[in-house]
């Protein structure tokens, strides 16, 4: 079973007159045999329908996805590290996703495609590597609260 433990986090950027989006969600396998950062996955959709993951969070895993023709957009993982507990925070498994467009663009009247790459987004993620402390934080998030009369 998954978790989504962050996300789902939606981009949008114009670039010359280009609409370019994405969406990004992360996963926890939480059926067990697996630890953070092991049982963690990265989600890449596009508008057009198409996803594409990475399986296990690692430095320097990528994953792309076309976004509008011509133009695609890859997500990269860096700066994975282990942050130690500190009360009444747990340990965390931290790291960074960049988003980036690369491909090439028709601009109005111009009659050849412009080629561009551009970092659209970039933003961390925070996971607590013990199982008890990812349980109490799902729940917390998933609680309903009691409706008031």
């Amino acid at each position: 079973m998954a978790d989504r433990v962050f996300g789902p986090h939606v981009t949008g950027f114009h670039f010359l007159g280009v609409a370019i989006g994405a969406t990004t969600e992360v996963d926890r396998d939480s059926s067990g045999g697996k630890n953070v950062p092991e049982s963690l996955s990265v989600v890449l959709s596009s508008p057009l329908g198409q996803t594409s993951t990475i399986a296990s969070v690692a430095n320097g895993q990528t994953t792309t996805v076309q976004v509008t023709p011509g133009v695609s957009v890859t997500a990269t993982i860096d700066d994975c590290r282990t942050v130690p507990a500190q009360a009444p925070a747990p340990e965390l498994f931290e790291f960074k996703v960049t988003l980036r467009a690369s491909g090439t663009v028709k601009v109005g009247f111009l009659p050849i495609p412009i080629p561009g790459s551009i970092q659209i987004d970039a933003f961390d993620v925070h996971v607590p590597t013990d199982d008890a402390a990812h349980a109490e934080l799902m729940a917390a998030h998933t609680q309903e609260e009691a409706p008031t009369t």
